[in-house]
């Protein structure tokens, strides 16, 4: 049977059931509660960093407190706990406090909370992750930099629709049973995912250290963590088989200097795990590009970001759309003529060398990797035909895998999406529990 609809005065909902109503959030519950009670009636409670707070049901640090601070925000079981500044809140962080130690909870001044009066909690939680409500609330955020605010007023005096508490209850229960159904199936879908990118790295790393002959003898590299190699390979670095250079800084280069149509000068976001984006670019113009000659890339050069979050990330220059270019983020190496590109790409990606990568991102501030450090590095040499193997094998051989991981990725994505539109759905009265 079809349901009576009428307008609902909100534009991005439209038509709601009839027998539902319109009100303003701050009708419906206590914005941010003040805590009443005593600190030092309890030897725990449990604290909220910002950064711990997740979309779902809240599992809270437990942390002893013995000071109140004016900053910290309150919370009790129940409540609906949401970040309100940036990146918090576009990355969903909304949750339900449960299971508090003695039912307190303090967390961030960066936090809103909704203690629901007049209407369902988890109806209320599901409501609030809307991607329209977001992307509304984006729109009014406020401040400067990279720390901007969801309003309070505007969140406080929102409009949404409602049904009656037993329905409020049916659609809570509903989309509880098929979102966690559908969250399971996705972190099912993660953990494939997880193990074929596992398993592509031990394929690279078991080609660039032990070769594609099982049966072929071994020796000891001589090299911890390296362990045994092909007897007929022999171990160097980097330093002895290729040329590692680096742009120094830019020379007062500055971004209104980019030029519409130049040479490219690729940036650490170009360099991805499975590709170089040559599309997505800054130009610079001739006199720049000429001003660090050795800078200047050929194919099979590879290209290694050596600075900040992406360190690490290679790939192999395989072929070059027009003069390019690089920053000073990115470190250019030329192979000798004892090593191929593709495989020296596939070696820095191997277990033994990202390992001695990874170790210079626990340092302090921001991560770096100098010339020196990467000259200093010992690689695997089989003879030159071996390694043109080894690249197409590994060619071949991470295309299938990354094949299926795309699959998966796109099938996690069609959940989310999926999840998405079924809580719209829901909470607008479009589709019938």
């Amino acid at each position: 049977m079809t349901r009576q609809m009428k307008d609902s005065g909100i534009e991005w909902i439209g038509e709601i059931p009839e027998n539902w109503e319109v009100n303003r959030i701050k009708y419906l519950i206590e914005f941010n509660p003040k805590y009443t009670g005593k600190l030092l009636d309890f030897e725990e409670v449990s604290f909220l960093p910002m950064e711990c707070l997740k979309n779902g049901f809240m599992i809270p640090q437990v942390a002893t407190i013995k000071t109140l601070e004016n900053s910290y925000t309150y919370f009790g079981n129940n409540d609906i706990v949401m970040a309100k500044v940036t990146p918090c809140f576009e990355n969903g962080n909304i949750s339900i406090a449960r299971n508090l130690m003695n039912g307190v909870g303090f967390g961030s001044s960066e936090l809103y909370v909704f203690r629901c009066t007049k209407i369902n909690n988890i109806f209320l939680f599901y409501f609030l992750q809307n991607p329209k409500f977001k992307q509304q609330c984006v729109s009014t955020m406020y401040g400067t930099g990279g720390l901007k605010r969801v309003s309070s007023s505007f969140i406080y005096n929102y409009k949404l629709p409602m049904p009656l508490l037993p329905e409020q209850q049916r659609i809570a229960n509903y989309l509880d049973n098929k979102c966690s159904r559908i969250d399971e199936t996705i972190e099912k879908q993660k953990q494939v995912v997880e193990k074929l990118k596992e398993y592509k790295q031990s394929v690279i790393t078991e080609a660039v250290t032990k070769g594609l002959n099982p049966d072929v003898r071994m020796k000891d590299s001589g090299i911890e963590w390296l362990g045994g190699i092909p007897e007929h390979w022999k171990v160097s670095r980097f330093s002895f088989e290729t040329w590692v250079r680096a742009r120094l800084g830019w020379k007062g280069l500055k971004a209104d200097e980019y030029v519409d149509e130049g040479y490219i000068f690729l940036a650490t976001p170009n360099i991805k795990d499975t590709e170089i984006d040559f599309k997505n670019v800054n130009y610079i113009s001739e006199f720049r590009y000429e001003e660090s000659a050795d800078i200047k890339l050929s194919v099979g050069d590879v290209l290694l970001t050596k600075d900040g979050s992406t360190l690490g990330t290679v790939n192999v220059v395989r072929y070059l759309p027009k003069g390019t270019t690089v920053n000073s983020s990115i470190a250019v190496i030329t192979p000798g003529k004892n090593i191929d590109g593709i495989y020296l790409m596939y070696q820095i990606k191997g277990e033994y060398i990202k390992n001695i990568i990874e170790k210079k991102k626990d340092g302090m501030g921001v991560p770096h990797l100098f010339q020196r450090d990467i000259n200093k590095i010992h690689i695997t040499c089989p003879p030159i035909e071996e390694q043109i193997e080894i690249g197409k094998y590994l060619d071949k051989k991470c295309a299938a895998i990354e094949k299926a991981i795309a699959h998966k990725e796109k099938l996690i994505e069609k959940l989310a999406e999926y999840k998405k539109s079924l809580i719209y759905e829901c909470v607008t009265g479009k589709r019938a529990v």
